[in-house]
C-alpha cells in the first residue's frame, strides 16, 4: 500500500509538464489575444499550481503589454492518457487602470520566487523559475510605467 501511495505521489507532484513547448504555445495565443494596435513590452515565464490540477505544474507566460498585464496558462495534460486533444488553457487580463498590486513574495509554499497579483481581494500566485528571477524586476518597472502614464493624463485632463 505504502508502495502505491508513493507512485501516486511522484506521479501526481513530481509531474514537471512541457515548459519550453507551454511557453510557445502560450506566446502564439498571446499573440492572438492582442487588441488591434496592442503591443507586448515583457514577457515573463510563469507557473502556476491549482487544485483543480491536483497540483501540478501549468506553464504559463505573464506578459506586460501597453494596455494591460494578460496571462495565458497551459494546464497540464490528465493524468490518464485520452485520445489526442487541443491542449486546455487559461486567460487572465488585467487592465492598469485598475485598482491592481502587484507584489514581489515566495509562493507554492514559500518555496519559490514569485509575484501575486490581487484585484479585488482575488489574488494569483505565480512562481518564476529561478534562471528567470531576474526578470520580475523588468516586469514590475514596465507595470510602474504605465501606471505612472495613465495617473499623469489622469492629473492633466483633472487640471
Amino acid at each position: 500500500m505504502a508502495i502505491g501511495i508513493s507512485a501516486a505521489v511522484l506521479l501526481v507532484f513530481l509531474h514537471r509538464g512541457d515548459a519550453e513547448g507551454a511557453a510557445r504555445l502560450a506566446n502564439r495565443e498571446i499573440d492572438f489575444a492582442l487588441q488591434a494596435g496592442e503591443s507586448v513590452e515583457h514577457r515573463l515565464p510563469v507557473q502556476q499550481r491549482h487544485w483543480w490540477t491536483w497540483f501540478r505544474l501549468s506553464h504559463g507566460v505573464l506578459a506586460a503589454t501597453d494596455r494591460r498585464i494578460l496571462y495565458i496558462g497551459v494546464l497540464p495534460e490528465g493524468i490518464l492518457p485520452r485520445e489526442a486533444e487541443p491542449r486546455e488553457l487559461e486567460e487572465a487580463s488585467w487592465r492598469y487602470d485598475q485598482p491592481l498590486s502587484v507584489r514581489r513574495e515566495p509562493v507554492s509554499g514559500r518555496t519559490r520566487v514569485g509575484l501575486v497579483l490581487s484585484l479585488a481581494g482575488e489574488e494569483q500566485p505565480f512562481s518564476v523559475a529561478a534562471r528567470d528571477a531576474g526578470q520580475v524586476d523588468t516586469l514590475f518597472a514596465v507595470i510602474a510605467r504605465r501606471r505612472d502614464e495613465l495617473r499623469a493624463v489622469r492629473e492633466a485632463e483633472r487640471r
